[in-house]
């Protein structure tokens, strides 16, 4: 059985996630922990999503790209996390 191919979506998602990585480099080294930090659980949070709600996956995506190229600014000093309190 061969592995499945991802598609051309998956790939702008994963790309976007190296993208990311890639940016947190750049950054002093604790604010470089909290990017990867954050990025890993939004692709985690957002990893049921069905392959097939392409509007969604792209919503987020697009999102995503936007923190990125204000991360790329220079302009950020820290992220903050809103937690759900039960």
């Amino acid at each position: 059985m061969s592995p499945r191919r991802l598609s051309g979506l998956q790939k702008q998602v994963l790309s976007f996630y190296r993208d990311v990585i890639r940016a947190a480099r750049a950054k002093n080294p604790e604010l470089k922990e909290q990017i990867e930090q954050y990025a890993r659980l939004e692709m985690e949070k957002h990893r049921d999503i069905e392959r097939k709600n392409v509007m969604l996956v792209e919503h987020y995506l697009r999102k995503g790209r936007k923190q990125l190229k204000l991360l790329q600014e220079g302009t950020i000093q820290g992220i903050g996390t809103f937690v759900e309190r039960n």
